[in-house]
């Protein structure tokens, strides 16, 4: 059962550095697991220095609460997507729309809370434009 575990992790990193889109995964802690390479160049965040913190590290404080509500649906099962204004680590502000969605039974020990963040790069390339 591990070596398909890690034969998942694999193929899921591999294709995930292939879209366009931040892909986040947290615990149900809401401390992060993992992020696609599209942190480093959008939000200047390096996976290694971010793995392990809390995803509130990263939000606008103004958006905390609203944000938290939004975790709670998550965390009794259900998907929502959300506006959210990501912090990168000279203060700038990037606002997005996130999709997340809980994988896994809420009550597992491997209950994931997978979170997708859209139009980031777009918005990226249009501002340079």
């Amino acid at each position: 059962m591990e070596d398909k575990k890690t034969d998942w992790e694999k193929i899921f990193k591999e294709t995930s550095g292939q879209v366009d889109d931040l892909i986040c995964h947290l615990n149900k802690d809401g401390n992060i697991l993992y992020i696609n390479h599209r942190f480093e160049g959008i939000l200047d965040l390096i996976s290694s220095d971010v793995i392990g913190t809390h995803y509130s590290n990263y939000c606008h404080p103004g958006d905390l609460q609203r944000i938290e509500r939004e975790m709670k649906k998550i965390l009794s099962g259900e998907s929502t997507s959300f506006i959210i204004n990501l912090k990168k680590p000279t203060g700038k502000v990037v606002k997005t729309r996130a999709f997340a969605k809980p994988i896994g039974l809420p009550t597992s020990e491997n209950f994931l809370i997978l979170i997708v963040f859209k139009g980031l790069l777009r918005k990226q390339r249009i501002e340079m434009i």
